[in-house]
C-alpha cells in the first residue's frame, strides 16, 4: 500500500503531546523525563476482547531514551546473527530483532531503511515508514534521506506500517502492513509473532513482543495487535498512542541480561521458533534494537 495513506493519516493528526512537522509525513515526539527507574520489563498472558485469542507477551518500557540505539552484526548487513550474540556484541542490556532482511541469495543483506548513529548503511527509499530518534524527540512516519542530517537523525528503522495512530488502530496503517509483510513472506500477515515498538502518553518506548509459532496457528493477526496496544487485550495493563510493526514471525525474540544488569551477558527471554513450525531456537536476523547499560551505574 503507497505511503500516501500514512501521509494522509498524519496530516490530519495532531495532539498536545506530538507536534506534527509541517510539510513532512512523520510525526516528532518529545523525549519523556527519565525516571529512577528507567527501563522495566514485563510478561504476561492475556486474550483478546474481539476475537478471545489468548497471547503471551513480554514488553520492555523504556523512559531514558538516550540508552536507545540499533546494532547489526561483525560484518554489517551482510551477516546475519543472533539478535542474543549481535546484543552481546554491542553490550546491550535487552535486545530485539529489529529491520527486515533477505534470506536468499547469499549472502544475506539488509532491506528498508536503517541509520545508525547518523551513517547510513542501509536505503531503499522504498517510503516504508520508519521509527527513528535524535538527541531529543522519536520520528515515526517516513523521511527523506537528504534530510537526514538537516533533522539530526541519530538512528531509524524501517517497519511495515504504523499500526496505531493516535490511541487508536489505524486502519490504513494495518493495511498496509499486512499486505508488506504477504509480500515478504505469505502467511505472517496472518496469525504469528509480532515485534512491535510502541510510544505511550509520555513518550516512553514500549518494546513488545508477542510470541507465536505461524504453523500451529499461535499469535496474533496485524489487527489483533493493534487492538491489544489500544486497551484491548484483557491481561495486557498498557495502553499505547502510537506503534509500529517491526520484523516478526520466527524473527521475534528479546534477549535480556539476568535483572537488566550490565555485568551479565543476554539470555533469551522469549520462546522464538526460528523455522516458524515449533522447535524452539533462536534465527540469525540482520539489525537489532539494542538497549545499553544506563550511563551511571
Amino acid at each position: 500500500m503507497p505511503c500516501y495513506y500514512l501521509a494522509f493519516m498524519l496530516a490530519f493528526y495532531v495532539s498536545p503531546l506530538v507536534a506534527l512537522s509541517v510539510g513532512t509525513s512523520f510525526l516528532k515526539i518529545p523525549f519523556p523525563s527519565p525516571s529512577a527507574t528507567s527501563l522495566n520489563l514485563t510478561m504476561g498472558y492475556g486474550r483478546v476482547n474481539s476475537t478471545g485469542t489468548v497471547f503471551v507477551w513480554y514488553t520492555a518500557a523504556l523512559d531514558d531514551l538516550s540508552r536507545l540505539t540499533l546494532a547489526l552484526p561483525a560484518m554489517g548487513c551482510h551477516q546475519r546473527a543472533t539478535t542474543t550474540s549481535t546484543g552481546n556484541l554491542n553490550n546491550c542490556t535487552l535486545a530485539t530483532n529489529a529491520g527486515y532482511f533477505q534470506f536468499l541469495p547469499n549472502p544475506t543483506f539488509c532491506t528498508g531503511n536503517l541509520v545508525i548513529q547518523g551513517a547510513v548503511p542501509q536505503w531503499q527509499a522504498d517510503d516504508l515508514p520508519m521509527i527513528g530518534t535524535t538527541k531529543d524527540s522519536t520520528l515515526l512516519g517516513s523521511f527523506p534521506k537528504d534530510q537526514l542530517g538537516q533533522m539530526g537523525v541519530l538512528f531509524a528503522v524501517s517497519g511495515s506500517g504504523v499500526i496505531v495512530l493516535g490511541g487508536k488502530k489505524n486502519v490504513a496503517g494495518i493495511k498496509q502492513a499486512v499486505l508488506v509483510t504477504k509480500s515478504l513472506r505469505p502467511g505472517g500477515e496472518e496469525i504469528a509473532p509480532r515485534t512491535l515498538v510502541a510510544v505511550d502518553s509520555r513518550g516512553a518506548w514500549n518494546v513488545v513482543t508477542i510470541d507465536g509459532v505461524e504453523a500451529l496457528g499461535l499469535g496474533v493477526t496485524m489487527d489483533e495487535a493493534a487492538e491489544i496496544l489500544t486497551g484491548g487485550g484483557g491481561g495486557f495493563p498498557f495502553k499505547m498512542d502510537h506503534a509500529i510493526n517491526l520484523d516478526g514471525g520466527g524473527s521475534t525474540t528479546l534477549s535480556a541480561s539476568p535483572a537488566l544488569s550490565p555485568y551479565f551477558p543476554l539470555q533469551v527471554f522469549n520462546r522464538p521458533t526460528d523455522t516458524d513450525h515449533g522447535p524452539i531456537s533462536e534465527r540469525d536476523v540482520t539489525s537489532i534494537l539494542c538497549i545499553k547499560p544506563p550511563k551511571k551505574i
